[in-house]
Parts: C-alpha cells; sequence; structure tokens
C-alpha cells in the first residue's frame, strides 16, 4: 500500500530547504602505487605515506596482478599463468602479459617495449615488462611474479 496520493509509496515526504555545499576538491594527477610482490598499496619508507604514482602505470599494475579469468567484470583481462613449464613457458607467459595489456595500448596510452621471462627453481617464475607511458611520457618497469 502506498502513502498519501502515490499508491506504490514513492511520494516525498517532509520539506527541507537546499544546503549549499563547498566545490570539489581538485583531483590530484597521481594515484596510489601498487607493489607487485604484496599486492597492496607501497608505502614510502621515508615518509610514511603512500607513494604515488601515474594512473596509466597503476592500471598496468592492476592488469598484472590480476589473474586471468579471476575478474567477476572483466572476465579475459589478467595474466594467464600456463599449467606447465614446458619448452613453450616463456613464450606463452610473455604473450599473456602482452594480452593483459592489449587494451591499454589499443587505447594509445601504452608502448610495451620489452617482456624478459625467467624460470626459477621450484616452479616460480618472474616475468619483467618494460613500457612507455604515453600520457606521461615516461618509461617503466614492473615485475609479474607467474606461479
Amino acid at each position: 500500500m502506498g502513502f498519501g496520493t502515490s499508491p506504490l509509496g514513492g511520494f516525498p515526504v517532509g520539506f527541507s530547504a537546499a544546503d549549499t555545499v563547498a566545490a570539489p576538491a581538485t583531483p590530484t594527477a597521481f594515484v596510489r602505487d601498487i607493489d607487485q610482490a604484496t599486492r597492496d598499496y607501497s608505502i614510502d619508507a621515508k615518509t610514511g605515506a603512500f607513494k604515488r604514482t601515474t594512473p596509466v602505470r597503476q592500471r598496468v599494475q592492476l592488469a598484472l596482478s590480476t589473474t586471468f579469468g579471476s575478474s567477476t567484470v572483466l572476465r579475459t583481462w589478467g595474466v594467464r599463468r600456463p599449467r606447465k613449464m614446458g619448452g613453450s613457458f616463456a613464450a606463452e607467459v610473455e604473450q599473456s602479459v602482452r594480452d593483459a595489456l592489449r587494451d591499454l595500448v589499443t587505447e594509445g596510452l601504452v608502448v610495451v617495449d620489452s617482456v624478459t621471462v625467467e624460470k626459477g627453481s621450484g616452479g616460480r617464475s618472474r616475468a619483467t615488462v618494460v613500457f612507455r607511458d604515453l600520457t606521461a611520457g615516461a618509461t617503466y618497469t614492473e615485475g609479474v611474479i607467474v606461479g
């Protein structure tokens, strides 16, 4: 049952005056940096504050730290980890990293300069990605733990 003249109850009740609000804060050009090893925000050891980076670099960090298929929203986003460390392992990891960054490359935000894959012992490996952030005009190196 509704209230008053609105049969579904969607009628506002009460009176108020509009409040004035302050202008929104000016956005900064920087966002929080993500540590690839811990997958948490990086802390500056000197100041104790969050380290900052560019928004494009943060998107690269998020793409590289996301496992393929783990996002409920973007099912094809992230790095696919091969099941075995066979002969084609390095090529599969390199292609997977490039696929994870494909949207950023297509948007013209990033150029991937190189992807280097190192096999470790005990089933662990690491990929190192060198890319250029075209919005900031800077080159960055990010590590990806695979396995």
